[in-house]
């Protein structure tokens, strides 16, 4: 064989050589980016797993907090393989709107093999939510002239402190299925119909009284909070969180807290309650829709929640959340005066506070824990 030929040989020989070195890398390559893509995917599916497992676990125990990373027993999470997932629930402030929200945050970190993934989640602190029907700081079926008098009615939305919370959206002052006319002198603010937040002033502003809101209104408790008829009434009786059931209000304990479900007799009014310092959800109802809370009154501390009655006149008292009237026939000719250092001010915060009790009852975490935020 001649030297050209030798050379041609051997320069394809290297050439191979090369190329099949290569491939092999290339070949290396390939598989262990696959390996690591299947690693990085499973962290994220783990990650994401035991974030829903811990969210399940804080939609029964709203106030547990694990301040450190902890590691998380791998048994609740059903996956064979090489990992391990650590985690930690703390309170911490995250900027909402330019605004500091009191939030919690649940960080998750997962390893597969030799990836790892890591998930936050963002929760307000108060779990609940707010019913549909709470369409005004008072939302009412009937008249409500007489039963506001002068009282200062703010729809806007406040925190628990009562200071102006804009993070959460507002509702109207006053929703009511009847004409108002504010002849007792009202000071009214609220959200108006475009998303505007209005201060409460005397005459009230435009837009923040909803008048003959159309819809079905609600005629019982349940109604108002979406639940089967007779839950809240079963929940109460259960105790749930000081919650209390009773037929006369004077074997209730003071202050009030969970739900606490007044079912009077036919006609019969409840009178002169001091609320301070309750807080809750505070039913006065029977089947007939005329139970009565009149002359309730607070001093220092006021009630902070939700209220669902029937029919309330001199509401001597003030209350942080909203109040749901059931009754069409609401006051409408005696006078309520003197009530003009009371206020209905409205909170997001404290309505969620009150009906979070509710979904203690129910399953899994989705519509029971939240959510503010969710990122990988």
């Amino acid at each position: 064989m001649g030297k050209g030929a030798l050379l041609l040989v051997f320069g394809a020989s290297v050439v191979f050589t090369v190329m099949n070195l290569q491939l092999n890398k290339a070949a290396e390559q390939a598989n262990q980016n696959l390996v690591g893509y299947f690693e990085q995917s499973m962290a994220a599916a783990i990650a994401d797993q035991s974030a829903e497992y811990l969210l399940t676990m804080l939609a029964d125990s709203s106030t547990w907090r694990v301040h450190t990373m902890t590691m998380l027993n791998p048994e609740v999470i059903g996956v064979d393989g090489d990992f391990s997932v650590l985690y930690s629930i703390r309170n911490v402030e995250k900027k909402i709107r330019e605004w500091q929200k009191k939030a919690i945050e649940l960080r998750v970190e997962a390893r597969y093999g030799r990836r790892t993934d890591t998930v936050t989640v963002y929760l307000s602190r108060q779990f609940g939510f707010v019913p549909l029907t709470v369409r005004g700081a008072i939302t009412a079926a009937g008249v409500l002239n007489k039963t506001v008098a002068d009282m200062v009615i703010d729809g806007r939305n406040h925190d628990l402190g009562g200071a102006l919370d804009p993070t959460e959206q507002g509702v109207f002052g006053i929703s009511s299925g009847m004409p108002f006319w504010n002849t007792g002198g009202a000071i009214i603010g609220g959200m108006d119909a475009d998303g505007v937040n209005r201060p409460p002033a005397r005459p009230y502003p435009k837009g923040i009284v909803e008048e003959r809101w159309n819809g079905d209104f609600p005629q019982t408790p349940d109604e108002v909070v979406g639940t089967a008829e007779g839950f809240l009434k079963t929940l109460a009786q259960s105790g749930i969180e000081g919650s209390q059931y009773a037929t006369n209000p004077l074997a209730l304990k003071f202050p009030l807290r969970g739900i606490t479900y007044v079912e009077l007799p036919y006609g019969v009014s409840w009178g002169g309650p001091d609320l301070s310092g309750s807080q809750g959800l505070l039913i006065v109802h029977n089947s007939s829709g005329n139970a009565r809370l009149e002359n309730a009154n607070t001093k220092e501390t006021g009630f902070q929640g939700l209220i669902i009655a029937d029919y309330v006149f001199h509401f001597h008292m003030d209350v942080l959340g909203a109040v749901v009237l059931l009754s069409p026939k609401l006051e409408v000719f005696k006078q309520c005066l003197g009530n003009k250092d009371h206020s209905v001010i409205y909170s997001v915060d404290a309505v969620k506070r009150a009906t979070h009790v509710i979904l203690k009852r129910g399953s899994g975490w989705n519509g029971r824990v939240p959510i503010l935020g969710w990122r990988h």
